[in-house]
């Protein structure tokens, strides 16, 4: 059973990855729907894990060693939490080295052995008393029943929609979010999309979101843990956990880059493979998206400049048509007939110009040609004898 509060605060998220002290084999456990406190414990993993059960109402389904501290504990944690009825949240990140101001408490965590078990064990336990389903390879909720989660609907076509989300979140945020636009790893276009999707709909109170991140981990080996883009990517991503904080009871287990990385390299490397074949289904000259109702959800409905059209088997694509305005006609390009086309108006310009030329060109040679031609006999005599005279 939850431990109901009288308290409640939002935990602040810095706009870094802030430099933190702890163990290079502690993992952070941010709880965003509670309220700070002035000490940060570290507990063994049994305890934390039983701590987290507590929190999703399975506590029931693990039991604690005898020599265990968790009765003390938990007394410590429960005058903290939020008193506010939502829906639970548990997000584990890889390569999260620090990512929000302080963490709630710390856990002990040499053999990767409780944020494993988050993962997975929590969502088995939980999936026990309710329906889970499998939004995507990173989500999973557990709901009363599939047709009680709002999110199971609002999910689907996801892979159909990612580059098309990508695009208008960035193109909209771009003062906002600097060089976030500038960060090309798939992973991190990926969740990051994920996010923001998570965040546009309201989930039911009985349903409990279980996440796993690993962009971070790939961004920080590509840029540097210490680089802009890494900070960058660890300020979009608290930003938007602050942000789900609104609507969820957030429960953040931050696990460092050093930890357990050979599992976390093996997924990042499939992972990046399925991403690849998704985006280059879904954005380019070459998309090519399964259904009618995949390509405009994923175009969102070709930006209201042409019509999802069937190109081949089980292959549709936009078909962009001009638009007239004032009388003047703009061609549209682009997977989703998005871009102004500048490449017809260039054409036109080019031919244009090569008419001219040539006409130009030719009406030069023709006077010159008819400058040096002979007169006709009867004005070449007139010429001459008027010459002589």
């Amino acid at each position: 059973m939850k431990f109901v509060v009288t308290v409640t605060a939002l935990l602040t998220a810095l706009g870094a990855c802030v430099a933190e002290n702890r163990s290079p084999d502690d993992v952070a456990v941010y709880e965003l729907n509670s309220r700070a406190s002035d000490r940060i414990p570290t507990v063994s993993g049994e305890d934390a894990l039983m701590y987290l059960a507590d929190k999703l109402d399975i506590s029931d389904q693990f039991s604690v060693g005898s020599d265990s501290t968790f009765g003390d504990f938990i007394s410590s944690k429960a005058p903290l939490r939020s008193k506010q009825e939502k829906p639970d949240m548990v997000v584990v990140i890889n390569g999260a080295n620090n990512l929000f101001d302080t963490p709630s408490f710390k856990v002990a965590d040499k053999d990767g052995h409780f944020h494993r078990s988050v993962a997975r064990h929590l969502f088995r336990k939980k999936a026990t008393g309710g329906s889970a389903s499998e939004l995507t390879s990173e989500i999973r909720v557990v709901a009363p029943s599939v047709k009680s989660s709002s999110l199971v609907d609002h999910f689907r076509l996801f892979d159909d929609r990612l580059v098309g989300l990508w695009q208008h979140y960035t193109g909209h945020r771009q003062a906002v979010l600097g060089g976030v636009s500038g960060i090309s790893d798939r992973l991190f276009v990926n969740e990051l999309s994920q996010l923001v999707h998570l965040d546009e709909v309201a989930a039911d109170n009985q349903t409990t979101v279980f996440m796993t991140l690993v962009s971070l981990s790939s961004v920080g080996r590509k840029a540097g843990f210490d680089s802009h883009s890494y900070n960058t990517a660890c300020s979009v991503v608290s930003d938007l956990l602050t942000s789900l904080a609104q609507k969820y009871d957030v429960v953040v287990v931050a696990v460092p880059e050093n930890h357990l990385q050979k599992a976390v390299d093996k997924h990042m490397q499939k992972r990046n493979l399925e991403l690849a074949t998704v985006f280059k289904r879904t954005s380019g000259s070459s998309s090519c998206f399964t259904s009618q109702e995949a390509c405009e959800a994923g175009t969102s409905k070709c930006s209201g400049h042409g019509k999802c059209i069937e190109s081949g088997k089980e292959c549709w694509s936009c078909g962009c048509s001009p638009t007239k305005k004032d009388g003047k006609t703009t061609i549209w390009a682009g997977f989703d007939c998005s871009k102004k086309d500048i490449s017809a108006q260039a054409h036109i310009l080019l031919w244009t110009g090569l008419v001219l030329i040539v006409t130009v060109g030719a009406g030069i040679k023709l006077l010159a040609g008819i400058g040096s031609e002979t007169l006709p006999g009867v004005l070449d005599a007139a010429t001459l004898k008027k010459s002589q005279q």
